[in-house]
């Protein structure tokens, strides 16, 4: 419940709240010892830094997520690899943007099928090629971005008004 209500106030851009909010997921999360649930949580924490601007503590979050991660396919994951896609992108790192997108990817594919959904527990290729395209829009990647912006927006559903309109401003 934490996790969600810290997604909720990244939404809002009420950061310090969010960071509260997180805190508490994360503790609650190593408490109980699930490394998957502790991967999801650290995973979503990633975005309050990367929507903050701080995109080295985004990429640190992102990773510790996906080290949590490596037992098993998991939603934090994929997610985790993706998100280090998007900082590793903002911090103009392309080799190592393109292996983050490799690794989501391979995770994706990995993934149960009850877990590639769209909702914030699940992860789906719609929402991997938004996370890729928009790394490669920041690394002006502008071929490689396009072909992946087009992919989403065949894949995302055209009542998902919020994602879609992020690829088109990425694609702006």
């Amino acid at each position: 419940m934490a996790g969600l209500m810290f997604l909720t106030l990244v939404k809002l851009a009420e950061q310090d709240a969010a960071r509260a909010w997180a805190r508490t997921a994360r503790v609650a999360a190593a408490e109980c010892g699930d490394s998957t649930l502790h991967s999801w949580v650290r995973a979503q924490e990633a975005y309050i830094h990367y929507y903050a601007g701080q995109y080295r503590e985004a990429l640190a979050v992102a990773r510790h997520a996906h080290e949590l991660a490596t037992h098993q396919p998991c939603v934090g994951g994929v997610l985790a690899a993706a998100l280090e896609a998007r900082a590793l992108g903002r911090l103009g790192q392309p080799d190592a943007a393109r292996a983050a997108i490799g690794s989501a990817e391979a995770i994706l594919a990995g993934l149960a099928a009850d877990q590639v959904i769209a909702s914030a527990f699940g992860y789906n290729e719609a929402q991997l090629r938004f996370h890729e395209g928009n790394a490669l829009t920041h690394l002006n990647d502008v071929e490689r971005a396009w072909a992946a912006q087009r992919r989403a927006l065949e894949l995302y559903p055209d009542s998902d008004y919020l994602d879609r309109t992020l690829v088109h401003l990425d694609r702006a």
